[in-house]
């Protein structure tokens, strides 16, 4: 989709019938569910992070205002959603589970940290199959595929998937740091290929908008700055919900050449990112859009007990 931002921004003027999109992300939770501290906001008297609680409470009201003013509202994680150490042993999964389970995402993707967890079972372990297929949330992963079928990704995820609402289609692939065989066991990815990102990139930009989607979205995660470099070698992208390393951002980055937008949050369940998009109702080009960076704090945002 093209972008037409910066003519809208200068004219300053949007149609009255503007259709809006949400997008709400997350990434890098890492496992982490229950309270924390900002330590990072003031180390003496750090004040309290809601985490899993907070966002819940944030999430139930976006929903109730989409249905009200008639937005499109997908939720999406870009993963790294697992937490535990790369040994595997005593993961903390049975609380992924159950947020996953209540949330209820359009689509997650699958991060470095998820192959804490080997792709087949081995002395009676989790493998990751029956980890993803037990969160019971539809999972993209377009550079994850079979060693000995490389045409064919795992049956537990999809290489992209095709969301619609109120007459809007949304493409959403998902891709993983390439370099995922130094960060995980040998033995976790046995049996699985990764395939290089922009070239796998390019592919689900073709096939995508040859299914005819309004707007292209990657969960991305491979690294705030392979973010920058794809977004800038991959035109055809609107947005990237970026993890995996680099900072959280306040803000979202635009891309100057293919106008790409750029969104990630600091890790540990501390903040969440909101995306409003305005699309010309008859082009369905992205007139302009809103980022807020949603900081999670339980003084802002309260725990519903």
């Amino acid at each position: 989709m093209k972008i037409v931002l910066f003519f809208s921004l200068l004219v300053g003027f949007i149609p009255e019938n503007v259709k809006k999109v949400e997008l709400i992300f997350t990434n890098n939770i890492e496992g982490v569910f229950s309270r924390t501290k900002a330590t990072w906001i003031n180390p003496d008297f750090p004040p309290p992070v809601g985490g899993k609680g907070s966002f819940l409470t944030f999430l139930k009201e976006e929903r109730k205002k989409a249905i009200e003013e008639n937005i499109s509202l997908f939720l999406f994680d870009a993963g790294n959603f697992t937490g535990g150490f790369i040994t595997g042993e005593n993961l903390p999964l049975e609380e992924t589970i159950k947020y996953f389970k209540e949330a209820k995402y359009d689509v997650i993707n699958l991060g470095v940290r998820e192959f804490i967890l080997p792709y087949t079972q081995e002395n009676g372990s989790l493998s990751l199959e029956a980890y993803i297929k037990s969160l019971e949330t539809p999972c993209v992963s377009s550079n994850i595929r079979l060693e000995k079928e490389p045409d064919k990704a795992p049956s537990f995820v999809k290489p992209y998937l095709i969301l619609k609402k109120n007459g809007i289609k949304i493409g959403v692939f998902g891709l993983v740091n390439e370099n995922l065989p130094f960060f995980a066991l040998e033995k976790n990815i046995k049996g699985l290929l990764v395939t290089r990102e922009k070239e796998t990139a390019r592919k689900m930009v073709k096939r995508l908008k040859d299914e005819g989607v309004d707007i292209i979205v990657l969960l991305s995660s491979l690294g705030y700055y392979r973010d920058i470099f794809l977004a800038e070698d991959v035109p055809g992208i609107d947005v990237i919900c970026g993890g995996f390393d680099g900072p959280g951002l306040r803000y979202a980055y635009v891309d100057s050449l293919n106008h790409t937008i750029i969104m990630r949050n600091y890790s540990g369940f501390s903040q969440a990112g909101k995306l409003i998009l305005y699309l010309d109702p008859a082009t369905k080009e992205i007139l302009n859009f809103e980022f807020q960076a949603i900081s999670l704090l339980e003084e802002e945002i309260p725990i519903e007990e």
